[in-house]
């Protein structure tokens, strides 16, 4: 910016900015410093990622890295899971301000939020190998099963003394295994 006094003098002006347009403007980031999780197919040929809350699939070995859900904005993205079939995947979304699971197809078509259910804050998550429903546990130290089309919610076990960790299916989807711990005092755990 420059002054100018009609009588001929030309006088450059020396402008502070205070922006924050640099913080805003996309920026190349080291991924792997960024990771939060991440969840192998079912074939072992892709994985799903989360990096700084956003969700990404790429090819272990050839294809291009592709994002899925919402690309920018204020949504973040936790605990990805493929489903057995490998067609879909089931990851906790926060849209909305309210996190709820989302089933994501990873060929072209429309994510399914599952909004409306009362699951705590989610910290573990396990798919059934028969696929159709997912085992997690939650910050209320609670396990429940999630049918995935019906969005019918199983609360199974509660814990009083700690959280519920260990979430195993068996190879037929019949049973679920977690560990829980015995007593607030102790540090041993029992099986169930």
């Amino acid at each position: 910016l420059h002054l100018h006094d009609p009588s001929g003098r030309d006088q450059k002006l020396a402008v502070d900015t205070r922006s924050t347009r640099r913080l805003t403007q996309r920026k190349f980031t080291n991924a792997p410093r960024y990771l939060q999780d991440y969840s192998l197919h079912p074939e072992g040929h892709s994985l799903v990622l989360i990096v700084r809350g956003k969700l990404f699939v790429l090819g272990n070995w050839e294809g291009p890295v592709r994002q899925l859900g919402v690309r920018d904005g204020s949504v973040r993205y936790r605990l990805p899971r493929y489903a057995p079939d490998g067609n879909h995947l089931v990851v906790l979304c926060d849209a909305g301000g309210e996190e709820a699971f989302e089933v994501h197809p990873l060929h072209p078509g429309r994510s399914r939020r599952l909004k409306g259910l009362d699951t705590g804050r989610p910290l573990s998550v396990a798919m059934a190998p028969a696929g159709g429903m997912i085992a997690f546990t939650n910050h209320r130290h609670q396990v429940g099963v999630l049918r995935l089309k019906t969005k019918k919610l199983t609360w199974i076990d509660q814990s009083p003394s700690g959280r519920i960790t260990g979430l195993s299916w068996s190879v037929d989807g019949r049973w679920l295994a977690y560990t829980r711990p015995q007593s607030q005092s102790s540090e041993t755990s029992r099986i169930y």
